[in-house]
Formats: structure tokens, sequence, C-alpha cells
């Protein structure tokens, strides 16, 4: 019987260590990381990324904590059980999935939060960013299904070739774009671009017909210092609830809406001109006076784009801010909208003081100046 009870322990052993991670860094508190976590399992310390070999295909986090993770599987799925925290990058070589309804913390500092050369797929689960430069970047495209994405301070919060949102709750708070589709070339002016700059959101910029940004489902949220959507491409947002505010008031061509090649729109409101702080009650009305849309702003907003089940193309809406009438819009569904609704339309224009209201003070269609206004 002691034979045996040897035996078992020295096979036990010799598993244990075949698992171990490519660093080589032995998990502190727990036992070392195997393709499914141990629940409340230590990975390598804060800063230090813990790696798993191209053996490794299908990884759950139970309650873990770890430095960083680093997959260099061609294609891995990540499944998020409990709670889990990271204080440096998640990356992987290939393709990336996230599933599961469980939560991953991630705070990492100079780096991205989430990097993948491949596809990122978010299907399931929730994931709370911090960062100093992208929350979420693909070298190739992104695409969230489902589960809930909140980041709470990044420099581009989504990045990618192709960005695809059909579900989920995204909130995005960014100092520059919240969401970039950008093969990290393409969007360098045109020898022809005038000096006055960009034209209203679009600009007069590079087209590359392979770099999208697509919104059929879910909730999206986005607050940007920047752009609340950039593409060097198109941009179709067809479907769930789409809003965009950027705490520019539409100069130098920041906006809401910034797309250089086709735009395609649900019935959207484009407001601009006056900006709104953090905390403001933002309301919607319709002709009759009822609320179709009410929210608290969790950032300042300068311009925005509100895409809202339930508007009427042509229809005009109300939009007020902590209950006075800022503006009157009509829900729009072309990329020429963006001008007529509340952006501008000639690169050098900025709004006067207090944005373009009539001409009086009194509101008015944000973004149509009064003639005095435009003397």
């Amino acid at each position: 019987m002691k034979k045996i009870a040897v035996s078992l322990a020295l096979a036990a052993l010799f598993t244990l260590s075949a698992c171990a991670p490519r660093d080589g860094a032995a998990p502190q508190g727990a036992a070392t990381p195997a393709p499914t976590a141990a629940p409340g399992e230590t990975g390598a310390a804060a800063g230090d990324a813990t790696e798993f070999g191209a053996d490794v295909t299908d990884y759950t986090l139970e309650n873990a904590t770890f430095g960083g993770i680093i997959f260099e599987a061609n294609d891995v799925t990540l499944t998020l059980a409990g709670s889990s925290t990271l204080s440096g990058k998640l990356k992987a070589a290939g393709r990336l999935t996230i599933a599961g309804d469980g939560s991953l913390a991630i705070t990492s500092g100079a780096d991205d939060c989430i990097n993948a050369v491949g596809d990122i797929t978010i299907d399931g689960g929730t994931l709370i960013l911090s960062t100093e430069d992208d929350a979420i970047h693909s070298d190739a495209g992104i695409t969230i299904n489902g589960g809930t994405v909140e980041i709470k301070k990044s420099l581009e919060g989504i990045e990618a070739m192709t960005v695809t949102i059909n579900g989920g709750d995204v909130r995005v708070s960014a100092s520059d774009d919240a969401i970039n589709a950008s093969d990290g070339t393409d969007g360098a002016p045109t020898a022809q671009e005038a000096p006055g700059g960009r034209g209203g959101f679009g600009g007069d910029m590079i087209n590359n017909p392979a770099l999208s940004v697509s919104i059929s489902g879910g909730e999206v949220r986005l607050y940007a210092g920047a752009d609340g959507i950039d593409s060097n491409g198109s941009v179709s947002i067809t479907g769930g609830t789409a809003l965009s505010f950027s705490s520019s008031a539409g100069a130098g061509g920041e906006g809401p809406i910034d797309a250089n090649g086709a735009t395609v729109l649900a019935p959207t409101l484009f407001v601009s001109g006056r900006t709104l702080a953090a905390g403001t009650v933002l309301t919607v009305t319709d002709a009759d006076g009822a609320e179709v849309f009410g929210e608290i702003l969790s950032g300042d907003a300068g311009s925005m784009s509100l895409t809202l089940p339930g508007l009427l193309e042509g229809e005009t809406y109300t939009v007020s801010a902590d209950g006075e009438q800022i503006a009157e819009a009509q829900a729009q569904t072309s990329a020429r909208g963006m001008l007529q609704g509340g952006g501008f339309d000639g690169g050098d224009r900025v709004p006067p003081d207090g944005g373009w209201q009539g001409g009086t003070g009194a509101p008015g269609r944000v973004g149509q100046p009064s003639p005095a206004d435009a003397a």
C-alpha cells in the first residue's frame, strides 16, 4: 500500500509540472495553472504575464488573479466563471473568444487590456477594463454578440479593422475615439484636402472599404474626447440602441460619427453646439410630448448622435437637458443627415458662443445658423 501511494504522488507531481506555464513562474499560493484554473488561483506576480503554449486552446478563469495572460495558440476560447482580475494585459497570438457568465476586470497601465493578432469574439461574460492605451485591440476584427463590456478608461476604446456589435451591453469611455475602425495606416489627409480641415463629421479623408463599424443590436453607449465612432471606411447602424457622445462641440471635424466611406443609419438624431456635463438628464420627446428616451449622462457631451428604437425618419423630436429644451432635431438616415441635423458643413467653421440656436438664444434646430450667426 505504501508503494502504491508513493507512485500516485509522483505521478500527480509529474502531471502538474507538465502543465506549467511557459514563463516558468510558479503561481503564488495555489497549484500551477492548468487548462481549467482552480477557484481562487493566483498566477504570476503583478506586472508579469503568465504564458500558455500552443497546446492550450481552452481555458477557464474562475475567481482567479493574474498579473497578465498570454496565449500562444492560434485559436483560444477563454471562459469566465466567478470574478477574476488581471493587473496586466490579456494577449492572444491568434483568435480569441471570450464566453461564460463570470466577470474579468483588467487594469493594464500603458498596455492594451485585451490584444489579439486574430479576431476577437465576445459571446458572454462581463469585462471591466481600464487602461492608458486601447481597451480592446485586434489586428483583424472584433465582434461582440453578448455579455457586458464596460470600458471605464482608455485612449481608444475598441479598435480593429472591423468592429461588429450584434448584441450585449457596451459602454465606453475614451479620451480619443470610443470605436475606431483602422488598419493603422489609413486616415492620412489626401493631397487635395482643403487647408480648413475636415468638413462635417466625415471629412475629406481616405476611404478604405476593408474597414467598417457595424451595429445591429444591443445597447451601445460611447463617450469620447474625439470621435464616438471613427471609421476610415464605412459605418452601419441598423438596430439596437446606439448613443454616441463627443465632448467636442463639432469643431475640427470631431463628433459622434466620423466615416470616410458609406454611412447607413437607422433613424438617428444629431445634436451639437452646446456642451452638456456628466450628470445631465437628457430626454427626447415626440411631437405629442411623449417621452421616447431618457437617461442621465455619464460623461460630457458637446455633440451627439442618438439612434433609438421607435424613431421615425423625417419626424421632428425635441431634445431637452435637465428639463430645458435645447434643440429640435429631425430623425435622419443618411450621412448628409449628420450635417443637417447637428454637424457642421464647412471644415473650419465653428459655432458661435452658445451654439447655433436660431440666433436669439431660443431653442432651435442645432446645426442651422441664423442669418445673423452666418454673417
